[in-house]
């Protein structure tokens, strides 16, 4: 047969003439034939779509539902501890909000109570999963406005817990455990297995994780990996087992320990349960008793629920009902025999493509999108005080806010105000003494950068209500950072006036204006003699009272909504028109 002068290779007894679809081979091409082409990589779309297709993959909803009741605990709790919070604002003249949120004006008591009683409810209704995607919305918007108030009430896991309110708005954690299960039960398919995607799963594991290792990250300095400080200094005087040599060097290097594998230890089945587990709960409980913060250990240990195998919620409470066992998707966080099965037989597949069908464009490219922003985001904020910030934020608090630097710092020192008027009087106000100032805020002021400057600018607004022009603003200060040599924290000499409305979140660094850096501040006298104490006090005292007065701000003793005498701080007076004002203090001053 006439081949045309290719060649062919000489065929097997009974076999016809197969061609290779890739080309010939290298032996071939030598006498006349092709080179076979290389195998294209695949393209960036090509790339997005296996993304998708793994972060879309269904999984069994119960665990993350079950997380859902227990985290409405967490939140429940939280809004309790809140209670009385804008009975506390009625107390003082002034709220102090967080870098970039200014525009964010405190509420009035009723208005502020109302919003705490919703919240609520609001975490009732997400215990029993009822209107579940509303109630998150609700929650988010209510945790955000009420927690950016003032930052008197900073902690560190409020951050976290605002994350998680915002997250919930997006995943369907009502598939089950719910009222709304219930009520659109006819909406799911006869025996289909109640799914979730996958990336609802996984997003609520990571952003767990990111305290965990971004606050490793934070404890790796020469502070407290070489001096245990300030926990040396914090358990003095705590009792036997506190005071123990060797208990702050075992909290602390244990501690950063933890903090850099739990992640990883958790994420990986084989030393999730062995070791993950029980290393969690011993370092959340021991915190709760060590340090006493809030809800964040229980709301740590609640996140545990997401690492168990995603069906074992359902398939335990169908052991103990009696009910059939739950139908099994193919399993993201466990590879058990009935997954297995489920994929050998095709159904899971089968099960995937038609979901896979029925998702649009547009849902794609906001997975995507929305799943890669939110690494991205929380892979990089919580080191921007690196690129952004200059000198230790332990230190300047610039770029710490998120930056998940827990229990780092321990700051003692002193600070006062000096102001200079257009006519040539100079006061000093020492905030420690401000009777409009509690004692949450007073802190905040004396050893944080932004919560000062606001202050600042608050006080400012009162020597302008009382008519009384300011040439200068500055203040005198001396601090310790975790038992180190006692330095200048704040330039003496800038006028803080020309910094009052500049400072911001990003890219803004009062070090260098108006703050020093730790390795260029001077040395300083942290202890003064009682006597020279005793004098500024009394001098700002009288000089804060003189400047209320001035300004229209009194407090008062009045019954709550309780009937219980309450003293309250307020702005009264009448203005041009005769018209007669009178508000909290803390909602005039912003």
């Amino acid at each position: 047969m006439d081949t045309g002068g290719a060649y062919t290779r000489p065929r097997g007894p009974g076999k016809e003439k197969s061609p290779d679809p890739e080309g010939l081979k290298e032996s071939d091409a030598l006498l006349g034939g092709r080179v076979p082409a290389k195998p294209a990589s695949p393209s960036w779309s090509d790339r997005a779509d296996r993304l998708f297709e793994w972060l879309d993959r269904p999984v069994h909803a119960s665990t993350l539902c079950l997380f859902r009741v227990l985290y409405s605990f967490v939140m429940f709790t939280q809004f309790t501890k809140w209670w009385n919070m804008f009975d506390h604002f009625q107390g003082t003249a002034y709220t102090l909000p967080y870098p970039g949120v200014g525009w964010i004006k405190p509420v009035s008591p009723a208005v502020g109570n109302a919003m705490l009683l919703i919240s609520v409810v609001a975490s009732l209704f997400l215990c029993v999963g009822l209107l579940t995607r509303i109630t998150a919305v609700v929650l988010y918007i209510n945790f955000a406005i009420i927690f950016h108030h003032c930052h008197s009430y900073f902690n560190n896991h409020y951050v976290l817990m605002c994350h998680i309110c915002f997250l919930a708005i997006f995943v369907n954690w009502n598939q089950w455990l719910s009222v709304d299960s219930i009520l659109f039960f006819r909406q799911r398919p006869k025996n289909a297995p109640i799914t979730i995607p996958f990336w609802n799963l996984l997003i609520f594991r990571l952003i767990f994780c990111v305290p965990y290792f971004f606050g490793g990250i934070a404890k790796l300095n020469s502070d407290w990996l070489f001096r245990a400080q300030p926990l040396k200094d914090w358990f003095t005087g705590g009792g036997p087992l506190l005071e123990a040599w060797w208990f702050p060097w075992f909290i602390a290097e244990t501690g950063v320990m933890f903090d850099l594998v739990i992640s990883f230890l958790l994420f990986y089945r084989p030393t999730r349960y062995l070791l993950g587990f029980p290393a969690a709960l011993v370092f959340n409980i021991s915190n709760k008793f060590i340090f006493n913060i809030g809800v964040f250990p229980l709301a740590m240990i609640t996140s545990l629920v997401l690492f168990i195998p995603a069906h074992l919620p359902a398939a335990i409470v169908a052991d103990a009902t009696g009910a059939p066992s739950p139908l099994l998707p193919p399993d993201a966080s466990s590879k058990d025999e009935d997954s297995e099965m489920n994929e050998k037989n095709g159904g899971a597949k089968q099960y995937r493509q038609k979901a896979s069908g029925r998702r649009t464009v547009w849902y794609r490219r906001f997975v995507l999108l929305f799943f890669c922003s939110f690494v991205a985001f929380h892979a990089l904020y919580p080191l921007r005080h690196f690129v952004l910030y200059k000198s230790n934020p332990s230190w300047t608090e610039e770029g710490h806010i998120g930056a998940w630097h827990m229990k780092l710092r321990g700051k003692v020192g002193w600070l006062y105000f000096v102001t200079e008027e257009t006519n040539g009087t100079v006061l000093e106000f020492a905030p420690k003494v401000d009777m409009y100032l509690n004692s949450r805020q007073a802190k905040k002021v004396l050893t944080r950068a932004h919560p000062l400057i606001i202050y600042a600018e608050r006080l400012k607004k009162f020597f302008d209500e009382a008519g009384r022009d300011l040439k200068s603003m500055r203040v005198k200060s001396c601090f310790s950072l975790n038992v180190n040599p006692a330095k200048e924290l704040y330039i003496s000499t800038a006028n803080l006036l020309d910094y009052i409305g500049k400072y911001e979140t990003i890219g803004v660094t009062g070090v260098g204006r108006w703050i020093w850096a730790y390795a260029d501040a001077p040395l300083c006298e942290q202890r003064r003699p009682q006597t020279e104490v005793d004098e500024i006090n009394t001098r700002s005292r009288a000089a804060y009272k003189e400047l209320y007065a001035g300004a229209h701000v009194k407090d008062v003793v009045e019954r709550d909504m309780w009937g219980n005498l309450r003293r309250r701080v307020i702005y009264e007076k009448i203005d041009e028109k005769g018209r007669h004002i009178r508000m909290p203090a803390y909602m005039w001053n912003t």
